[in-house]
């Protein structure tokens, strides 16, 4: 369930508009965000066995908030100590690829100094089929959080302009 949920925030915090919706108009929902994920790191560190896509996605959507000022400022206060210290040494060196997006988190929070590692030619992925195939889902959530988004947006400014009729109606009978 917490998989497929930062899966969905992931999709919609690829937009500008998902970002600004979530980061610029409510104040309260980045903080509770940041707390709950934080917590969530926080109990993987007692689990054995987890599976490590979990944090691969938390890592992505924290990277992807680093796109925001507000969100970014706020994330260098929120940021998971496991995170930064030696926690995860051994998925960083199982998963490379890992290791290269919680660098990256870090150099954008300024916990990291140092040149982004390299992921080796041997992890790369060179099934064409498969990151096609990626490329395509990646697009299609990217379009449902695109029209999502614009959907929203839609119904708040057709609710807008009721609000103001009625107002205008009110003030003038």
């Amino acid at each position: 369930m917490e998989q497929l949920a930062m899966a969905i925030l992931e999709s919609i915090f690829h937009s500008p508009e998902g970002i600004s919706a979530i980061c610029d108009v409510n104040d309260h929902l980045l903080p509770r965000f940041f707390k709950i994920s934080g917590d969530l790191v926080s109990i993987l560190t007692e689990v054995h066995g987890y599976s490590p896509r979990l944090l691969f996605l938390i890592v992505r959507v924290y990277n992807l908030l680093c796109q925001n000022k507000r969100a970014l400022d706020m994330l260098k206060a929120f940021l998971p100590r496991e995170f930064q210290d030696s926690t995860f040494d051994d998925l960083k060196k199982d998963y490379p690829m890992f290791n290269f997006l919680l660098h990256q988190l870090l150099l954008y929070t300024g916990k990291a100094t140092y040149h982004i590692p390299r992921i080796p030619p041997s992890r790369r992925r060179t099934n064409s089929a498969h990151s096609q195939l990626a490329m395509w889902a990646v697009q299609v959530t990217l379009s449902a959080a695109r029209l999502a988004v614009s959907q929203w947006d839609h119904l708040n400014r057709e609710a807008s302009i009721r609000l103001n009729d009625i107002s205008f109606n009110c003030a003038s009978g």
